[in-house]
């Protein structure tokens, strides 16, 4: 019987031959593609392993490379610990002169005492030697060690503060990246390859309540909006009409970054400030005293939440900027070399803003709060 092709009625073979290579075309141009598409996957795969055949034998000569610089390393630095061996050794020859001398001169007085306590004809015989041996005693022969032997005590204990301070710095930065949680999370970017970066945990970075404008309540690593004003002493270092703090640590090298949680105990709360909140980073020398605005032309380099309620940038036109979500978390990435402050979103992984701070002059920075909202509290 007749064959039926859709609504076309039935085909001479030449027809149907013609009509299978029409839909044959399109099959062979998607196997085409296909085949493209597949060479590029092996190729951009075979690329991939090369990659990462490259970076698995640059990793493993790097722990290797640590590995081999430890073992340098530690001869020197427990030599400097031998160091109190030697010290121990100066102080054990000082404590024998001393006992030496001390057993002398026990043996001069007594011999001193008992002549003064002869009769009259034996006092006078040899008085003289006596007198002699008496006056030619010299007073402080053994030269004291301990000033100079402390010094160096002191030296050597700050040096090993300071190598101590570096490896721990290390440790805490590798216990903090290399995690299973980092290696599910977007990458960082933005970081120059090849820069050295040095993790500074929010432990750390906590504020330091000698600096805390009396509305402010410090706690451990959390700043909040204070019911009523504290009984903070007014010291030169203390905001006094603005609503900051400073964080405990400068910075004036280096790579840092920690991060800050805001919570808010209610949008609608008074604002009483030139903002609702804000974070980053200042200068050592930013005023403490009298009013001043957020910006870098005053040593501050932050952003937050606008008196308007919206997320801007603290410079001379207050940038508003676009997010994909509420910022919750924001992480503070502060760059001594480049002399650059960016700011992240936490948990997108979004780099939001970067400021140029321009020269430094060798000032510490350290980082910044801003409370200007009831209800406000910033988490280290």
């Amino acid at each position: 019987g007749a064959l039926p092709f859709g609504t076309q009625e039935w085909h001479p073979l030449l027809r149907v031959q013609d009509l299978l290579d029409g839909l044959l075309e399109p099959l062979r141009k998607e196997e085409q593609k296909l085949l493209e598409q597949r060479q590029a996957e092996e190729q951009s795969r075979q690329e991939c392993q090369e990659l990462l055949a490259a970076e698995k034998q640059e990793v493993g000569l790097l722990l290797e490379s640590l590995q081999e610089l430890l073992r340098e390393r530690q001869p020197v630095w427990l030599g400097w610990l031998a160091e109190q061996e030697k010290m121990e050794s100066e102080w054990a020859v000082t404590l024998a002169q001393l006992s030496r001398e001390t057993s002398c001169l026990q043996q001069l007085m007594a011999q001193t005492e008992r002549k003064c306590r002869q009769p009259d004809g034996e006092f006078l015989q040899d008085i003289q030697d006596t007198v002699d041996r008496c006056r030619s005693y010299m007073v402080g022969r053994v030269k004291s060690v301990s000033p100079r032997l402390q010094g160096r005590l002191r030296t050597l204990l700050e040096k090993n503060a300071s190598v101590r301070r570096i490896v721990n710095s290390y440790k805490a930065s590798l216990q903090a990246t290399l995690t299973r949680k980092n290696l599910e999370r977007p990458l960082i970017t933005g970081k120059p390859p090849g820069a050295v970066s040095v993790l500074r945990p929010a432990a750390f970075v906590r504020p330091d309540g000698s600096t805390a404008h009396p509305r402010l309540l410090c706690k451990g690593s959390s700043v909040t909006w204070a019911d009523r004003y504290q009984n903070y002493p007014d010291v030169p270092g203390r905001f006094d009409r603005e609503f900051c703090v400073l964080g405990c640590v400068g910075f004036n090298t280096g790579w840092h970054w920690w991060e800050v949680s805001v919570q808010v105990a209610a949008d609608n709360a008074p604002v009483r400030g030139k903002a609702c909140w804000a974070i980053g980073v200042a200068k050592e020398s930013v005023r403490r005293k009298g009013t001043f605005q957020l910006s870098p032309q005053e040593g501050i380099w932050a952003m937050g939440k606008s008196v308007r309620g919206e997320i801007v940038t603290f410079d001379t036109d207050q940038q508003k900027l676009s997010l994909k979500k509420p910022l919750q978390r924001l992480r503070v990435r502060l760059d001594c070399e480049a002399k650059e402050v960016e700011f992240l979103d936490a948990e997108t992984e979004d780099s939001l803003h970067t400021f140029q701070m321009g020269p430094l002059l060798g000032e510490t920075l350290r980082p910044f709060f801003y409370l200007g909202q009831e209800g406000v509290t910033l988490y280290c």
